[in-house]
């Protein structure tokens, strides 16, 4: 993070990690096998505290999208806030998705995998109703995708927005922000006292159970 991508040698990446440049070569043949062997330690390791986090979140009685939330924080802010703090964190970035697109497809696809049992439990449990034809993995696709744009904004959030973007993302999403005046429904007051739409299934997947 401190010195980017193309300006470490491995000689100086071995010293980093208290190995010889020969020991380092042992475990990874060139620089690019080194980041992708970085890349999946970090994903990994998000992934996991991701649903350590959803799991506290559901068992406290969160709701919906501050569970998401919670999960969509865990999974990607570490990341980001890594990179935000890092002078080269614009040129890592893009190598990521030069070097590593395929990790992050395979992590896209168990990311989006996790969400769904997320929102398959938060139905269960009373607090997401889904609409007729959205299943659970069309919803986490929709939430996930919304979070990959706060990820890849430009400007970047700031660190410390991080959070609340992404719980106002998966609340966008679930429950909607927007009224369409022409299909005669009506704004409603859901329990915390924020808008939500009742009458057809519109773009949002989801309804608050009152």
């Amino acid at each position: 993070m401190a010195h980017g991508y193309a300006a470490p040698t491995m000689a100086m990446l071995g010293e980093a990690c208290s190995l010889s440049r020969r020991a380092l070569y042992y475990h990874f043949h060139s620089k690019e096998e080194l980041f992708r062997g970085m890349m999946r330690h970090f994903n990994a390791k998000y992934l996991a505290s991701a649903g350590a986090v959803a799991e506290q979140a559901l068992e406290r009685g969160d709701g919906a999208a501050e569970v998401i939330g919670a999960y969509l924080d865990a999974r990607y802010g570490g990341t980001r806030r890594r990179l935000a703090g890092s002078p080269h964190g614009r040129e890592l970035n893009d190598i990521a998705f030069r070097l590593g697109s395929d990790i992050m497809i395979e992590v896209a696809y168990e990311a989006n995998r996790t969400l769904a049992e997320i929102i398959q439990v938060l139905c269960a449990t009373g607090r997401l109703r889904l609409r007729p034809g959205t299943s659970a993995d069309a919803a986490a696709a929709m939430v996930a995708d919304g979070a990959r744009g706060v990820n890849q904004a430009r400007p970047p959030f700031p660190e410390g927005e991080l959070a609340a973007r992404y719980q106002a993302i998966a609340d966008a999403i679930l429950f909607g922000c927007a009224i369409d005046p022409s299909d005669g429904r009506e704004p409603a007051q859901d329990p915390v006292g924020r808008e939500t739409v009742v009458g057809p299934a519109g773009l949002e997947p989801a309804t608050r159970p009152l």
